[in-house]
């Protein structure tokens, strides 16, 4: 970890603590007279100084523009919002359990609604107890407020029903034809067979089929 080079810095934390990088045991059993005569010469301690104090201004730079960067991204999304004297907030509680009140787990995760009194800062408001308006209670960032909405308020993008939306049918098939009674009963009848005709038409049946069998006799005693 400490001879990992920082993204922020461009730096060990080694050569930030110590001024140099650590010796390996490759260095140490190698090179050892290159190490003792660049460390301990004495002519070059005060040009090695004013170079550690050039590194130092520069990795100062390097973490305040790294800082610029990744506050640029965290802000990419956010919409700024403002709040004036006399709005109502909500403030974000930060709850503790405790064995002999409540769990932090059933607690409310805001409280309020409080009253805005004044801006302390661009990102800072002090609020004040509706029932008591003149006394200030504390200062709190604005990521810790959110808008109080009255009860009669309607919501900005209301809910919807999850699900498959209901299948709409073209004007086509809602205007088909639908039979009267009339012609209905008409059709029920025709296709109603009385129980004569059905006997008549057995007794044709059976006739029909002795008379064949009476035919392929008289065929086969011809041959």
């Amino acid at each position: 970890m400490s001879t990992t080079v920082c993204d922020t810095t461009g730096h060990t934390p080694t050569f930030l603590l110590f001024g140099r990088e650590l010796r390996t045991i490759d260095d140490v059993v190698q090179d050892f007279k290159s190490v003792v005569r660049n460390d301990n010469f004495i002519a070059e301690i005060t040009p090695y100084l004013k170079r550690f104090a050039t590194i130092t201004e520069d990795i100062r730079e390097r973490i305040e523009t790294k800082q610029d960067q990744r506050k640029k991204q965290y802000d990419k999304n956010r919409r700024p919002v403002y709040y004036f004297p006399g709005h109502k907030v909500w403030v974000t509680l930060h709850p503790i359990s405790n064995a002999n009140k409540k769990t932090s787990k059933f607690m409310p995760k805001q409280d309020g609604p409080y009253l805005i009194l004044t801006q302390k800062s661009p990102t800072s408001y002090v609020i004040a107890s509706l029932t008591n308006t003149s006394e200030p209670i504390a200062t709190y960032h604005i990521s810790a407020l959110t808008p109080f909405k009255d009860m009669d308020t309607s919501p900005v993008a209301p809910l919807r029903k999850i699900g498959r939306p209901r299948k709409v049918t073209s004007k086509s098939t809602q205007n088909t034809h639908v039979p009267s009674p009339s012609t209905a009963s008409t059709a029920i009848s025709s296709r109603t067979i009385h129980p004569s005709t059905k006997a008549t038409t057995a007794t044709e049946n059976s006739s029909d089929s002795v008379s064949s069998q009476r035919r392929r006799r008289i065929h086969r005693g011809r041959l």
